[in-house]
């Protein structure tokens, strides 16, 4: 759609691969060339020669793999490392139909020192005196959900003297990678069902939750409501085109 019209699509979206899980083929991740692909991807992050990706969000070439079939939080994890991704596909439950791999954003706009994401409802509706058939409404209030922790990337970790992944492949996790992991989530997941497990929830915002005008009045310099808003209204008309 966007290369339809001469421009970037990655200026509008993160670099994004859609990968198959791998258990349910039952082939290996080098054979599979969505797998390939997002091998390439990171390789040329790591070198910071993809010019998909802003040099700002490529720091710690982080990554986020999404199942395409989940909800609330669940099943998504990050990585840092590619052995991490691959073994987010290779042995992921067989209900799992498959994934999205992301470039992480690693310079997000904050509320408060902490991460959040949108909720901006939009209706699609048929009208015979469109070209396209469609007309498209979107509500002007909206709301914001937040993390109940202070954002921050997480910490490459050494690789092991061998030389051999540092996720510890077919190994279950420990129960202060658990922890860890479990921290990590409550920083950058801000679905209301993971935050909910924080001790810190609703200890900042009632339920979490904030409206546009709040992260109008917190982010003075880039103008939610004037500058954002009208973008994010922008991308719906995108998704429906």
């Amino acid at each position: 759609y966007y290369r339809s019209q001469g421009l970037n699509p990655w200026f509008f979206l993160p670099l994004s691969f859609s990968v198959p899980n791998l258990k349910l083929l039952k082939s290996e991740a080098t054979t599979c060339p969505a797998w390939r692909a997002v091998a390439h991807a990171y390789d040329l992050v790591a070198r910071k020669m993809d010019p998909r990706v802003d040099h700002d969000q490529s720091q710690l070439n982080l990554w986020i793999l999404k199942p395409t079939n989940g909800s609330g939080g669940e099943g998504i994890s990050m990585a840092l490392e590619l052995d991490e991704l691959e073994v987010g596909i290779t042995s992921a439950k067989s209900s799992t139909q498959g994934f999205v791999i992301q470039k992480y954003l690693e310079d997000p706009l904050l509320y408060h020192r902490r991460k959040f994401d949108l909720r901006v409802w939009a209706v699609c509706q048929s009208d015979s005196s469109s070209s396209l058939g469609l007309r498209v409404f979107a509500y002007r209030e909206g709301y914001a959900r937040t993390s109940s922790e202070v954002f921050s990337l997480p910490k490459r970790q050494p690789k092991p003297s061998g030389g051999g992944p540092t996720t510890g492949r077919g190994e279950p996790p420990n129960k202060k990678q658990e922890e860890a992991a479990m921290q990590e989530r409550m920083v950058h997941l801000t679905n209301y069902c993971m935050q909910v497990q924080s001790d810190n929830c609703g200890a900042f915002e009632e339920g979490n939750a904030i409206s546009f005008e709040d992260l109008d009045a917190a982010c003075p310099d880039v103008s939610f409501r004037s500058t954002v808003l009208p973008k994010i209204y922008a991308l719906i008309s995108d998704a429906i085109l």
